[in-house]
């Protein structure tokens, strides 16, 4: 049977035994409903449905679980089930919090057009099963809106300049290359370690970062100071003969967002011919 004909007829019974005399059940109602974005990362957006229900009878009725149907840019998307029971207090309004997740590698992967946009558009449709002594009656509510989506920034070494050499050490600028994640969100913050052939040379980080633009990235110059021992790793590797050593860097880029700072971990290593 379908869950149209399943409702009417579940009504019918209800208001018959109405009727009778045997049961006197008002349907609850969804007064309003919202849709927020409680947690953010470049793996998944966490989304909260609040609902306010209105119960009112004289009596609690209870929520059996409920079912949710999520359609992205017209697309079925996922669904989903919970058979987690709510009370419906009597005579009040009750606020119920629906949690749905949306993986953006899966969102990307089956909707390639959304690929380099801030957000797309959805459609949620969220159906309580309100238990009655006849059946459970399903009890619908329907929210529109757009989600942000966001891509896992590549962070990759582009270059290695060599500077002034002194007795005091040598200076370097190391050009890190972040690709662009997403139009929602800002590079706010930058913190790396550096090591040459397994050595470690220096470690820092860049609060304010002034990236170029670069591609569809961003290129961040980190100049790198380097006291005489550091720097005698780099000029040894040079003087045996190695032109292009092995320069690894690692640490966490963060980006600012409407939903708070995000933060993601990056690790890259290639053989790198150091400039002047």
């Amino acid at each position: 049977m379908s869950p149209f004909l399943l409702t009417v007829t579940a009504w019918t019974l209800v208001l018959g035994l109405e009727g009778c005399g045997y049961l006197h059940l008002e349907r609850p109602k969804v007064q309003a409903g919202a849709v927020h974005v409680a947690g953010l990362d470049f793996e998944k957006a966490d989304l909260v449905v609040d609902l306010d229900v209105s119960n009112p009878n004289p009596s609690t009725l209870v929520i059996a679980g409920y079912t949710y149907d999520l359609q992205v840019e017209t697309q079925p998307f996922f669904q989903g089930a919970s058979d987690t029971e709510f009370e419906l207090k009597p005579r009040d309004v009750t606020r119920l919090h629906v949690p749905v997740s949306v993986k953006f590698a899966e969102l990307l992967d089956r909707l390639a057009a959304l690929k380099g946009k801030a957000d797309a558009g959805y459609v949620l449709t969220v159906t309580l099963a309100v238990k009655t002594p006849v059946a459970d009656i399903p009890l619908s509510f329907r929210k529109e809106g757009r989600v942000p989506v966001l891509s896992v920034p590549q962070v990759r070494l582009r270059g290695v300049r060599l500077g002034a050499i002194s007795p005091g050490g040598m200076s370097l600028e190391v050009l890190v290359e972040v690709s662009d994640p997403g139009p929602s969100v800002t590079l706010s913050g930058f913190r790396y370690a550096l090591s040459l052939n397994g050595v470690p040379l220096a470690a820092g980080s860049d609060d304010k970062p002034e990236p170029a633009p670069s591609g569809g990235g961003h290129l961040v110059r980190l100049p790198i100071p380097l006291d005489p021992s550091k720097a005698r790793v780099i000029l040894r590797a040079l003087l045996v003969g190695d032109a292009r050593p092995l320069f690894t860097i690692s640490g966490t880029v963060s980006f600012s967002s409407p939903y708070g700072t995000i933060a993601v971990p990056f690790s890259h290593t290639d053989k790198i011919a150091p400039s002047r």
